[in-house]
């Protein structure tokens, strides 16, 4: 069978066409909670929310070092803005209540919430003599695999849990929730992605649908994003001889343009729904009667 193609051309590898900067701009006030921001593709997203004007942007990550470097090098794009640096390891609940404090005691609002803290398996050297996941469950190496989960699934759902009622309140504001989903959400052949990060993947994907259901009454607007491939854009090496390399060529800005784009103007007829950071939002939202009309962009059993 041929190749069907984009699902929404063209594709788009940075942030250009309607997702130029120079053609987003968010409401004031605007407050983003950014969680995993220090690096890869959580630093890309810091970069598009200070771009397009927010007014605050709480940062997160396990070296508040790092963070505070990094708030003076953005600083410098907008001083205007106001960049709050938080220590938070996200598997930690505590400190995911502390964050979720801060920003309501400090700015007593919350407009979006960015789920980017993540990490991949990890690799080890197969009988080729090449670095790659483990392609089966007996060569699984199982504490990496309870680790991914608590980090890629577990740490999302509390970091749900306790920002929503913030969210909830903000009913002036795009009251969404982002999480950075995965391409690999969709993938079962472990030979060509791990198996433990495809389904703490699928898993995080599902409750954002689950979030959707469960609070769109009050407003709220989840999605998944897949990011594309962004290089360095998640902890864990890529694995040897599969021709990565050549597909990671997506900038990690262009996700965080995406994102912007989904909160500027509240979107709710993409909320619960898997999206593509690479998707032409123009056609996109040509295609929204269909996407509404068919439910499209969620796991379906098809029998």
């Amino acid at each position: 069978m041929a190749n069907p193609g984009p699902w929404c051309p063209p594709i788009h590898h940075n942030p250009e066409g309607p997702l130029d900067f120079s053609r987003l701009s968010l409401p004031s006030p605007f407050v983003v909670v950014i969680l995993g921001a220090s690096k890869g593709i959580g630093a890309g997203c810091v970069r598009a929310f200070i771009k397009a004007g927010a007014s605050v942007v709480v940062t997160t990550g396990r070296s508040i070092e790092t963070l505070q470097t990094q708030k003076q090098e953005l600083e410098k794009l907008n001083s205007k803005i106001t960049i709050l640096p938080i220590q938070c390891d996200v598997t930690k609940e505590s400190n995911l209540i502390a964050v979720a404090k801060a920003t309501r005691e400090n700015f007593g609002r919350l407009d979006a919430l960015i789920i980017n803290a993540g990490v991949a398996s990890k690799l080890v050297r197969q009988l080729d003599g090449l670095l790659d996941w483990p392609n089966n469950f007996i060569d699984a190496d199982m504490p990496d695999y309870r680790a991914l989960m608590e980090l890629n699934t577990i740490a999302p759902w509390i970091a749900c849990h306790h920002f929503l009622p913030l969210l909830e309140e903000t009913k002036d504001g795009a009251q969404s929730i982002i999480l950075i989903s995965s391409a690999a959400a969709h993938y079962v052949n472990p030979k060509h992605m791990s198996a433990a990060y495809s389904v703490s993947k699928f898993a995080a994907t599902r409750m954002v649908e689950h979030v959707h259901e469960a609070h769109h009454a009050n407003g709220v607007c989840a999605f998944a994003i897949q990011p594309g491939g962004v290089k360095g854009g998640m902890d864990g090496a890529i694995p040897e001889g599969k021709g990565w390399e050549p597909l990671l060529i997506d900038s990690p800005e262009l996700v965080g343009a995406f994102s912007v784009w989904l909160t500027s103007i509240k979107k709710p007829w993409l909320s619960g729904r898997y999206l593509d950071a690479r998707w032409d939002t123009e056609e996109l939202t040509r295609r929204k009667d269909e996407i509404l009309e068919k439910d499209l962009l969620k796991f379906r059993l098809v029998m």
